[in-house]
């Protein structure tokens, strides 16, 4: 009994064993389409650790590298970032974007390494900001229509900014007086 036990579990084991070299030719299919993607995606673009002698021709901007920001989109350099640099304005505009929206929705938080002072290693911010375009050029119209959405909410955001620091200061001036007063 037990050896026609044994020999059935081997028989279940060989049938599954089988269908998984006609999986793995879908796999490795898939496998080939996206590195030829990620080839592509490499021409448009390259991320790189920043360096102070880095002579910059093309359109660039950074990206903080370490601290709860990680992720975020830096137009002017800092210690700790990463280079991302473009064929075109439009491109870079795009990626900026894109790196915005991950950065507000804290995407890249899952990719965080660190107890300290955490940090995102190039590698997986490469990895991450890849496969978000790879799906942005799915898309265009729908990312196009979030990133005007994300504009303009920065927009409120800098006049409700304005505004509250107008309020502060009429609150100054209103004790200022006061105490002047006296």
């Amino acid at each position: 009994v037990s050896f026609c036990l044994f020999s059935l579990a081997t028989l279940s084991i060989g049938f599954l064993f089988f269908p998984f070299f006609s999986l793995s030719k879908n796999f490795c299919g898939e496998a080939k389409r996206s590195k030829s993607k990620v080839r592509f995606l490499k021409q448009k673009f390259s991320i790189k650790t920043n360096s102070p002698s880095a002579n910059l021709n093309k359109p660039h901007f950074y990206v903080l590298s370490k601290g709860l920001n990680s992720g975020k989109p830096l137009d002017a350099p800092c210690p700790n970032c990463f280079i991302i640099t473009c064929k075109s304005e439009k491109l870079r505009d795009q990626l900026y974007w894109l790196c915005y929206g991950m950065w507000q929705s804290k995407a890249f938080h899952i990719y965080l390494r660190g107890s300290v002072i955490p940090f995102i290693s190039i590698v997986e911010f490469r990895k991450a900001l890849k496969e978000a375009f790879s799906k942005v050029e799915d898309d265009k119209v729908k990312f196009d229509k979030s990133v005007n959405s994300l504009q303009l909410l920065e927009q409120k955001q800098k006049q409700f900014y304005n505004s509250i620091q107008l309020i502060e200061e009429a609150k100054r001036i209103v004790m200022y007086r006061y105490i002047k007063r006296r």
